[in-house]
């Protein structure tokens, strides 16, 4: 959706190309935040008559027809800056299609903040988490700033930057390695072993399968955990709930085949049929473990 004469504050938006995600209000000035989809170049129109001032930075600025038109580019990095004419700040800022998808608004310690990370974020009381993927560094940014940092569990501040509007903090997450042994009984299917202490140290493990076929199953002990229906994606499956089952029993992978150029016979006496087919497409291709680490922030 693009906004049309849309209210920012006393001024008049005439038009944008961009989709707005939200405003934010830190001291006594407003922040919006659009996000420029794929292959739709930034650009806003302002009711020139309702601007009292503007800081475009680096964005091409023109005139027409009673409308300032700016174009920037897109990134959290840069702002514009705007004034109505009673003297109200408001800054737009403009996310790319991939930050938009790491922004997060959320009550932090207090006061309403913008997050941009590609972790999870969990805020629960004086405690901001991270869960992170397959990944040895985290980047959290954030505005307004925080008052402070406290306590830091589940890892190590690297750095604290400026990045135009926001506050960067990175962190280093300890090193962890999902080891399991692997036993490949057919193209089809596999046995897993885990050790005791395989998933000691992180809060999840998932299980990452590729396959060709049609639904990939996951047993322990003959108990049904999991099963995936293929769509080209890669299968994803917690192990960290059945930490102890895995180290007893282990885990077993089945792939069910997809028919190809299948023909069904009927033609028999009784009420029965036979299912044929000229290819059987089942492959087991990859299978690793990654963790799922958290940070921890606390408040100051």
């Amino acid at each position: 959706m693009l906004p049309y004469n849309f209210d920012l504050a006393g001024i008049n938006l005439k038009y944008a190309m961009a989709q707005p995600i939200t405003r934010l209000d830190a001291g006594e000035e407003a922040y919006y935040f659009f996000v420029s989809p794929k292959g739709m170049p930034a650009e806003y129109a302002f009711e020139t008559a309702t601007l009292g001032g503007i800081d475009a930075g680096s964005a091409f600025v023109r005139e027409a027809g009673g409308l300032t038109i700016v174009a920037p580019a897109a990134g959290a990095g840069e702002a514009i800056r705007l004034t109505s004419n009673g003297g109200a700040g408001v800054h737009v800022v403009t996310f790319t299609d991939e930050e938009s998808l790491c922004f997060w608004q959320a009550n932090v310690w207090g006061r309403e903040r913008a997050v941009l990370t590609d972790a999870n974020l969990l805020v629960s009381g004086d405690e901001v988490k991270l869960e992170a993927t397959d990944a040895e560094e985290v980047t959290l940014r954030v505005f307004p700033d925080f008052d402070g940092l406290g306590d830091i569990a589940g890892g190590e501040l690297l750095s604290r930057t400026e990045e135009g509007l926001f506050t960067a903090y990175r962190f280093r997450l300890p090193r962890r390695e999902i080891k399991f042994a692997l036993e490949r009984a057919k193209d089809d299917r596999a046995i897993l072993s885990f050790a005791a202490d395989a998933l000691d140290g992180v809060k999840e493990a998932l299980l990452r399968v590729d396959y060709r076929g049609d639904i990939g199953y996951a047993f322990i002990d003959g108990d049904l955990i999991g099963d995936n229906f293929s769509d080209g994606n890669t299968w994803e499956l917690g192990l960290k709930r059945f930490e102890e089952r895995l180290a007893k029993d282990g885990m077993y992978l089945y792939i069910s085949p997809i028919r190809k150029g299948g023909t069904v016979n009927s033609n028999t006496t009784m009420a029965g049929w036979s299912e044929n087919a000229e290819e059987m497409i089942a492959e087991l291709k990859g299978i690793s473990a990654v963790p799922v680490c958290e940070l921890v922030l606390k408040r100051s």
